[in-house]
């Protein structure tokens, strides 16, 4: 009988120092598992700041790239009014340099005709008879009536060629304004559609670097990884953080240990003396 109680009362110590020794290493655990838990959140805010950063200019690069969109859409707009706008313009052209050219032609019929009335008079000058001089003296008044028509005629033509000429020369410099105008907003255009192919390669470049960085075949160890650790940092956290959890543990710890006391004690007790011995 005493050595029956003596290898129950080595039973209850061992299992008295496993408890112990058990928590022990459950709270050495709970710290491994507090660290890399701590670890792992880090970590993740690091992945986080990166993805908000890339993210971030990512939407940038973006933004710059539509209001590029809408810069090159306008200038191309403008451009388009411009080139109707010269078509227009270099149709008037074409209209006054034609009104020229038939002014010019008739000044030259009224110079023949003149030039064929003088000789009509010289004609008529070197008749010499009676006839001839009461002809003379009809020429003369037509001639003299005839030169003041030519004048006025020749001088309204030479007015219409005049404005017509300032009109030209009006049209023609403002298609060359038309043109230098042009010339600018091409150059633009060039200027935006160059700032326009940065931006793609900068985007590009950003998200080859971003999936460069971390790699899509990863992702499902990465998840693993974390999963792993929000397990063990959860079972840590109840065990830390959670009253209860921890005070049921310790009261099963307090309880066993009481009940092996109270074994104790009671096989110490003068009832058992005689046949138990006191370690």
């Amino acid at each position: 009988m005493e050595k029956q109680r003596g290898t129950y009362e080595e039973r209850a110590l061992a299992a008295l120092q496993k408890m112990t020794q058990e928590k022990s290493e459950a709270l050495s655990k709970a710290e491994t598992l507090q660290e890399a838990l701590s670890a792992a959140q880090a970590e993740v805010q690091r992945w986080e700041s990166l993805y908000k950063e890339l993210k971030l200019s990512s939407g940038n690069l973006r933004e710059n790239q539509q209001l590029i969109y809408e810069q090159l859409e306008q200038l191309h707009t403008q451009v388009e009014l411009s080139k109707s706008r010269e078509l227009e313009l270099r149709e008037e052209v074409a209209s006054l340099r034609q009104e020229k050219q038939e002014l010019q032609y008739n000044i030259c019929l009224l110079e023949e005709d003149n030039q064929t009335l003088r000789e009509e008079l010289q004609q008529l000058q070197d008749g010499g008879d009676e006839s001839g001089d009461f002809f003379m003296q009809q020429s003369l008044r037509s001639e003299e009536a005839q030169p003041r028509l030519t004048s006025r005629r020749d001088s309204k033509l030479e007015e219409e060629l005049r404005h017509t000429q300032e009109k030209l020369q009006l049209k023609e410099k403002e298609c060359e304004e038309l043109q230098t105008e042009m010339h600018t907003m091409e150059q633009e255009c060039q200027s935006s559609q160059a700032r326009l192919s940065q931006c793609r390669d900068e985007l590009r470049q950003l998200s080859h670097r971003h999936r460069r960085t971390i790699p899509c075949g990863s992702w499902w160890r990465v998840c693993v990884f974390f999963l792993l650790l929000l397990t063990i940092a959860g079972a840590a956290m109840l065990w830390c953080w959670h009253p209860p959890f921890r005070d049921q543990v310790d009261d099963l710890f307090l309880d066993i240990q009481t009940r092996i006391e109270d074994y104790l004690m009671e096989m110490a007790s003068p009832r058992h003396s005689g046949c138990f011995r006191p370690i």
